[in-house]
């Protein structure tokens, strides 16, 4: 099989030159077919390889947004549940204090009530 780049210079296959004169014969015009195949399949190897890469990369980045969205997710329910329990405990402490304040006066008066009445039934 022989490969024409120009009119003056035929390439056989082999590599070599049909033309006798070198100058119009230069070395990187001399790959022979199989060698052409060989560059041109390296090109889509590394095609394919930069393809995969940046499928994976995507992928990475894909699967840590992912999880960062769940750990961000997680630890707002979290912070929220804290929040939550802690109102919650604040609201009991405040109830549990109103509760023994009111019990406290309740027992207060009822004290000052029966030493009023004490004192009124001993005058």
């Amino acid at each position: 099989m022989t490969i024409q780049f120009t009119q003056r210079n035929k390439i056989n296959k082999a590599g070599g030159c049909e033309n006798s004169d070198r100058l119009f014969c230069p070395r990187l015009t001399s790959l022979n077919f199989t060698d052409w195949k060989l560059h041109v399949s390296t090109i889509l190897d590394d095609r394919k390889t930069r393809t995969t890469d940046t499928q994976h990369l995507f992928k990475a980045r894909t699967t840590d947004t992912q999880y960062l969205f769940k750990a961000r997710t997680t630890d707002t329910q979290h912070l929220f549940k804290a929040r939550t329990t802690d109102t919650q405990y604040l609201f009991k402490a405040r109830t549990t204090d109103t509760q023994q304040l009111f019990k406290a006066r309740t027992t207060d008066t009822q004290q000052l009530f029966k030493a009023r009445t004490t004192d009124t039934l001993l005058h």
